[in-house]
Formats: C-alpha cells, sequence, structure tokens
C-alpha cells in the first residue's frame, strides 16, 4: 500500500518568533554596550578628579619659578611663601619639577618664554645668556623678577633679595664672637684662619659684596690683624661637585681652617656632614647659611656655629608682589630688601619643629 506525502506546507519551518528573539537581543546587547561606556566615562571622570585633587580651572595668570637648585629647602620655601601669596586668579608653578629631563636654567627660561607664561621668577646669573634671555622675555610682555642672584644689566623688572653688604656683616660679626670665645682676640697669641666658600656659578658681585662686608665687620673686632680671610670658590655644575670639592678640603688641606662660611645651604650641609665624618668636630666651627632642619640639628648638636637665616617665604611672597604690581601699573619697585636673623645655639630651639621640607615633591 502507498503512504500519502504529507503537504509542503506542513514541513516548513515558522522563522518569526526567531526574528522577534533575535530583534529583542540585539536591542538589549545595544542598550547593554550603552550602559556600559556610561558608567565607564562616569568612573574615568571620578578617578580623574581623585588624580588631580581637584577638577581642572583655568586662571587669569600663570607664573613660573626657575632655580638651579629647585629641590632644596631653600627654593622650597620660596616657593611656599609664592603660592601663599597668589590670590585666586593666579597660579605658579616651578618649571622643571614635572619634566622627564634635566634642563638647565637657560634652558628652562626659553621654555617659559616659549608657553608664552604671565611672569618669571628666576634665581639670575650674571651670564650673557641669562641676560640675553631676559631680554627676550621681555620684549615678549613677559616681565622677569630675580631672587636671590640677581642681573642688574638686564632688563629684569624688579630683584628680591638680601642686602649682600648686611649679609656680610653678619658673617663678620659671627667670626668676632667665634674668636672672642676661644680667647685668641685677648691674649693676642693666636691666629684664626678663616675660609670663605664662594660659589663659582653665583654672580661675583654680589659675593664680592658679602666678602666687603665680612672685612668690614673683623675690623671692628679686637686685634684683627690676628684674622686671617682666605677665599676658595666651589663649583656645583656637575652632580656631587660641591661635595667631592669640599671633601678634598678635609683630605688634602693640611692647615684647616678654624672658621669656615658658607653661602649656601647645600655647601653648609656638605661641611657639616664632611666634619663628622673627617673627626673634626670641635676643630672648625661653621657658619652656614639658611635653616633647613639638617642645618639646625646641626646646630643642636654643637657641630655648627651658627647659620645666617633668609626669610624665604618673604622672598616668594615679594616676587609675587612685584609681578602683580607690575602688571597693574607698568611700573615696580626695583629692589625689594629680605630680613635676615642669626641663628645660634642659643635660640635655635625657637627654629627647631618649624621647618617642612616637603613643600614640593
Amino acid at each position: 500500500m502507498f503512504k500519502s506525502k504529507k503537504s509542503d506546507s506542513s514541513l516548513k519551518v515558522n522563522t518569526k518568533p526567531i526574528i522577534i528573539a533575535s530583534i529583542c537581543f540585539i536591542i538589549f546587547m545595544l542598550l547593554l554596550t550603552i550602559g556600559c561606556l556610561v558608567y565607564l566615562k562616569e568612573l574615568t571622570d571620578n578617578n580623574t578628579k581623585e588624580i588631580m585633587g581637584e577638577e581642572y580651572q583655568k586662571y587669569d595668570n600663570y607664573y613660573v619659578m626657575i632655580s638651579g637648585n629647585r629641590k632644596s629647602y631653600f627654593w622650597k620655601r620660596v616657593y611656599e611663601g609664592a603660592k601663599e601669596a597668589l590670590d585666586e586668579n593666579s597660579y605658579i608653578e616651578v618649571l622643571g619639577n614635572n619634566l622627564s629631563e634635566e634642563y638647565s636654567t637657560a634652558a628652562l627660561m626659553q621654555i617659559a618664554i616659549n608657553s608664552r607664561v604671565d611672569g618669571i621668577i628666576l634665581e639670575a646669573a650674571e651670564s650673557t645668556e641669562i641676560t640675553r634671555l631676559i631680554n627676550e622675555a621681555n620684549d615678549a610682555g613677559i616681565p622677569v623678577v630675580t631672587a636671590v642672584n640677581d642681573n642688574n644689566s638686564s632688563m629684569r623688572k624688579s630683584f628680591v633679595g638680601v642686602n649682600s653688604y648686611n649679609l656680610g656683616m653678619a658673617y663678620g660679626q659671627q667670626v668676632c664672637e667665634i674668636v672672642k670665645a676661644s680667647g685668641g682676640i685677648e691674649n693676642g697669641t693666636s691666629k684664626t684662619t678663616v675660609l670663605v666658600l664662594m660659589n663659582a656659578n653665583t654672580d661675583n658681585n654680589i659675593q664680592n659684596i658679602v666678602f666687603s662686608g665680612i672685612k668690614d665687620a673683623v675690623k671692628d673686632c679686637p686685634t684683627p690683624e690676628n684674622i686671617d680671610l682666605k677665599t676658595i670658590a666651589i663649583s656645583n655644575n656637575a652632580a656631587f661637585a660641591a661635595e667631592e670639592f669640599i671633601r678634598d678640603i678635609f683630605i688634602k688641606q693640611v692647615d684647616m681652617p678654624d672658621i669656615i662660611i658658607c653661602m649656601d645651604e647645600l655647601n653648609t650641609t656638605c661641611v657639616y656632614q664632611e666634619a663628622v665624618d673627617y673627626n673634626k668636630v670641635g676643630r672648625i666651627n661653621i657658619i652656614g647659611y639658611d635653616d633647613s632642619d639638617t642645618i639646625l640639628r646641626g646646630i643642636e648638636r654643637n657641630v655648627i656655629y651658627s647659620t645666617i637665616s633668609v626669610d624665604t617665604k618673604q622672598i616668594g611672597a615679594d616676587c609675587i608682589k612685584a609681578l602683580e604690581e607690575y602688571k597693574k601699573t607698568g611700573h615696580v619697585s626695583a629692589y625689594f630688601d629680605v630680613d635676615i636673623s642669626v641663628i645660634t645655639a642659643d635660640n635655635v630651639n625657637k627654629y627647631l619643629g618649624d621647618t617642612d621640607e616637603s613643600v614640593i615633591e
């Protein structure tokens, strides 16, 4: 017997539910993708805010600070003083901190000029190149205020720093105090040798004025003829150059000086360390510069006799004052004098605990 064939219509598959399911799946995946993108954007924005610490903000004025040793305690405090003096519409940055390479002062000046910043605070030098760059910035409408070290031959708008002669007088008066305490001046039999460490990379005119102040202060001491002043120039161009130079003084010099005068923080710290390493504590009197925690501890431990403290925050604040005054009026005082004080074992406790080494990371 023959079986009847099923009709062709009964063999056809109903594809309508499959199509509807596919469409629903595509819509679901599309909505899921959009949701993930929105979530990812919010997550990224939140992470950016956490990393930056605050949302981006536009400022009317963008200033930069350029110094040869921007990571030193001294320049950290200068920066802090400048930052505190800013109004809410201005911003300042230590140029070079966030760069992957180390650049010279001249290269950083060129970067600042090319970036069209609104003002530059510069630890200057009397070199022809720095003079040219300051003048180039001035021609571009960017005011330059020099700090600590000046370039008087340039078109800088103002200089903020210590009166060099008064600084030298303060050093010289400390020399007299040391000699009097040792009894050498009273009996007139002992010769006191004083070695002044100068910076080979700093303006000689300023250092010569400091040295003149030292000589004049020593003249007022009893029997000044018993005080022998000498100078030596130390270069800090290369890494650890100053440390090696000062180490050689302790190793190679036959007649060690009785007193060493340091004109910057780095040399003070190096001399302090070498005096400890080579068992010269009590044999050499150190007169330092600046009031970093290391230097203050050296005074507390009677390794450093005294140090000249400069109001570093005042330097930063006066630099901002000079820039903003010039931008508002087109005129500004050519010189801002900064206060100094002498720190010894008698008053070091007043300064200990008041230092912050982490102003700039």
